[in-house]
């Protein structure tokens, strides 16, 4: 099995007990990944929601773009892009510009959104945002592939549809998320690897297996609900008081949208108190980090690691994590 990737995913949320103006928010985080890059990092992730007061990014795309110009050799990828808010040829474009602009190193990962109001905001029915998203599919692949071709659906009525130019990756991927049986057999149909938690690997690759088309193998990059967030530290218990504020906010933030009285939502409305007794799940010494890393690989062959930063967590102390992660647990999976 060969190594992951190391890296963080940012959602950009600028809550207002820590708020910066958006211009330095941006520039910062920009300069903070090029850093990141510099000490042996190989990946960044770009979260995507819309209409949130604390700024919640909208646009990964954008900052992939930005990004694309400020790195030189780590891959870059959406985590997840949601699906029923673009148009596929428009996707489909921008998605090879950044390839192009970033020298092949984007992954475009997708996912359906679990936020009605946000799909009232764009006008889009969504109980049929399944159905939209495997049009959307279907339409993005041919367009890299270089067709051009008609397209007549329930969502999508395209004539000569093409683009140009095309990506430099000879087989761009398509990464999708979700967290259910249907989201899996997406991912066998339409995507080329699993982004989500280890532990759902092996359903998913059954799904791939099922799907029976001996060019495709399961592929994931690991990032879970239960444990998106990963900080190294040589003194756990300061840490967890530096940043359990930011995952309580955080976590408060994602409840309020999945319905904090639905029995089955992931996250739910907590006090400090009420995470604090966890926080050791998510904030480990550097021989923790490798014994935690090494019990993910051993559920699936990961590609990537992903690491949600917290949001509003002050970037000095960020890069003290970073620093020490690639100073004592990269080297472990060299």
């Amino acid at each position: 099995m060969t190594a992951p990737r190391f890296g963080f995913v940012f959602d950009m949320r600028n809550p207002a007990p820590w708020h910066q103006p958006p211009q330095y928010l941006f520039a910062s985080h920009l300069d903070f990944i090029a850093w990141t890059e510099s000490i042996g990092f190989q990946g960044v992730w770009f979260a995507e929601h819309h209409g949130s007061g604390d700024g919640y990014l909208p646009s990964p795309l954008v900052l992939a773009a930005a990004t694309a110009a400020r790195t030189k050799t780590m891959r870059i990828g959406t985590c997840i892009a949601l699906a029923p808010f673009y148009h596929p040829v428009r996707l489909a474009e921008d998605a090879a510009l950044i390839d192009i602009l970033s020298g092949g190193r984007f992954d475009l990962a997708l996912g359906l959104g679990y936020v009605q109001s946000e799909a009232d905001r764009y006008g889009n029915n969504f109980k049929k945002r399944a159905r939209r998203t495997d049009e959307l599919l279907q339409i993005v692949r041919r367009l890299w592939q270089g067709e051009t071709f008609d397209f007549e659906s329930e969502f999508f009525q395209l004539k000569g549809a093409r683009i140009s130019p095309l990506p430099v990756s000879p087989a761009m991927p398509i990464w999708l998320g979700g967290n259910s049986a249907p989201a899996y057999r997406r991912v066998a149909k339409y995507g080329d690897g699993f982004l989500g938690p280890a532990e759902a690997f092996a359903e998913y690759a059954a799904a791939v297996e099922e799907l029976g088309d001996p060019t495709k193998k399961a592929r994931i990059c690991s990032i879970g609900s239960n444990d998106m967030w990963h900080l190294v530290s040589e003194d756990p218990e300061q840490t967890i008081e530096d940043v359990l504020d930011h995952i309580v906010y955080q976590t408060n933030a994602y409840a309020e949208w999945m319905d904090n009285n639905d029995a089955t939502s992931v996250f739910k409305q907590v006090t400090r108190d009420q995470l604090r007794p966890g926080a050791r799940a998510w904030v480990m010494t550097p021989d923790e980090s490798i014994d935690y890393i090494r019990a993910k690989m051993a559920l699936a062959p990961i590609e990537a690691h992903a690491m949600m930063v917290p949001s509003g967590y002050p970037l000095g102390k960020l890069a003290l994590h970073a620093q020490l992660f690639a100073d004592k647990v990269m080297p472990a999976f060299a």
